[in-house]
């Protein structure tokens, strides 16, 4: 009876002991994802895609969609062997030995809680040795006044079975309800400027009287009413974005006004040095009847404080809703903060200064249309303004900070990026494009390359954006 008695006892004490045990993991599990939840970080996705197509070959660009079956699958989320169409995607990334990826599924789905679209983007990052830096912007620009920015999540990917790398799935900038909603029909349009590239399966590009060119993207293949529709639009904004450049006394400047860019022979909007800007309130109110200031006062900030390369030349996104013309939303972002070729970028670089490419107001020395909203003063003081507030602050330094945006994402994905130079697949300290900037030996000293610019970025900013007003 006793040895029966001790028995029970050892027995109740080892289930309690379980149980508790048990309990304590749950507990430890639904805290560790409400912290991921909280910090924006998602379990890294699966995506495998099998296609016969790309057996033992390369995709190219002309090949255009070939047929496949994609299978995505994460915390919960398990799209199987979807019938869709996948083609490289691109313009300098199309030489990239990792290549980026448009999918195209059969009907529109709901991928990974982003929301519903038939068509979304694979970025390899191929150029940016942290992996890092389109993922950085697209979640500052998520939280600033800029709507319909693209939502995105880490993904490994698979080919054929054969691992690809660590990748970025993200939604592509496009017209949708649960994209950029906008009516084609009632008159909205999408445009996105392009300084002077051409795509061959893309032919709708309008030339504004200032020079500005633009690649309409919705409506989708625009007839010669609609381009002149779209046109016609884009002609008055910037008409009245001149006017408040050179006041009410000139309304307009004259060709022999306009600074004419040497490189490219296109007309940079700006009055004449000698004509002080009489731009006050009235300004504002006037800007407000063709744009929205919020989102343009927003995009100002976030293209400052990023500085891409591709400022003035190319994926600079403008929506036109109900009547105002609208700055986003944000895209391609990894020749950005710092990833430069020096000698390629020698202004974007400061070499003949500082030598420090954390400094330098960028819209000034390479914008277009932005560069011409900030020759107001008003709303330029709106910018600086709104750069300089706690809310902004409190976004840009919470990138760079200990425990901040990168450190939690290295930390979140680490496997991930590990996995991607891991197996000698991808090269830590290689670097794959001329133009992009000389990789530092290790991952992590590129991560920490990154936060340092990005933190003496918005130091420089803070400190001279007073000399700018």
């Amino acid at each position: 009876m006793i040895n029966i008695s001790i028995n029970n006892k050892i027995r109740k004490i080892i289930i309690a002991v379980l149980i508790l045990a048990i309990v304590s993991i749950i507990a430890f599990c639904v805290i560790y994802q409400k912290e991921r939840e909280i910090n924006g970080m998602k379990p890294v996705a699966e995506i495998r895609i099998t296609s016969e197509e790309m057996k033992d070959r390369r995709l190219l660009w002309e090949d255009g969609y070939v047929a496949a079956l994609v299978h995505i699958e994460a915390d919960g989320y398990d799209l199987a062997d979807d019938v869709c169409e996948i083609k490289v995607r691109g313009n300098s990334t199309l030489e990239a030995d990792k290549l980026s990826y448009a999918l195209r599924l059969k009907d529109s789905r709901d991928i990974l809680g982003m929301g519903r679209g038939r068509k979304w983007v694979l970025l390899a990052n191929a150029y940016d040795p942290t992996l890092l830096r389109n993922y950085a912007a697209l979640s500052v620009a998520g939280k600033l006044r800029l709507d319909y920015t693209s939502e995105c999540r880490f993904a490994d990917v698979w080919i054929n079975d054969i691992y690809q790398g660590n990748y970025l799935i993200t939604e592509p900038v496009q017209d949708g309800a649960d994209r950029v909603d906008i009516h084609p029909g009632a008159g909205d349009f999408l445009v996105e400027y392009e300084r002077t590239r051409e795509d061959e399966d893309k032919t709708s590009y309008i030339i504004t009287d200032n020079g500005y060119r633009y690649l309409i993207h919705d409506p989708k293949h625009a007839n010669e009413s609609q381009a002149e529709y779209v046109l016609s639009v884009m002609n008055h904004v910037e008409e009245v974005i001149v006017e408040t450049q050179v006041g009410s006394d000139n309304a307009s400047v004259s060709n022999e006004e306009k600074d004419i860019d040497d490189n490219m022979g296109f007309n940079v909007m700006k009055a004449s040095s000698d004509k002080e800007s009489s731009a006050t309130q009235d300004s504002i109110e006037k800007l407000s009847e063709v744009i929205d200031i919020d989102s343009f006062v927003d995009y100002c900030v976030f293209a400052e404080f990023m500085k891409s390369v591709d400022m003035g030349f190319s994926s600079e996104y403008y929506y036109y809703k109900d009547g105002l013309l609208y700055a986003g939303p944000v895209w391609d972002y990894d020749l950005s903060a710092g990833n430069v070729n020096s000698s390629y970028y020698t202004h974007y670089s400061n070499l003949a200064t500082t030598g420090d490419s954390a400094e330098g107001f960028w819209i000034d020395e390479q914008g277009k249309l932005l560069k011409c909203l900030m020759e107001c003063r008003e709303f330029r003081k709106l910018v600086w303004d709104r750069y300089g507030s706690e809310d902004v602050q409190k976004i840009f330094a919470g990138i760079y900070d200990e425990g901040g945006l990168i450190d939690e994402t290295v930390k979140a994905y680490g496997a991930s990026f590990d996995n991607n130079y891991g197996e000698g697949l991808w090269e830590e300290g290689k670097q794959y494009f001329a133009y992009a900037g000389t990789p530092l030996p290790a991952f992590e000293e590129n991560v920490e390359y990154l936060k340092q610019w990005y933190k003496r970025r918005n130091e420089w900013l803070l400190d001279n954006i007073k000399l700018n007003y």
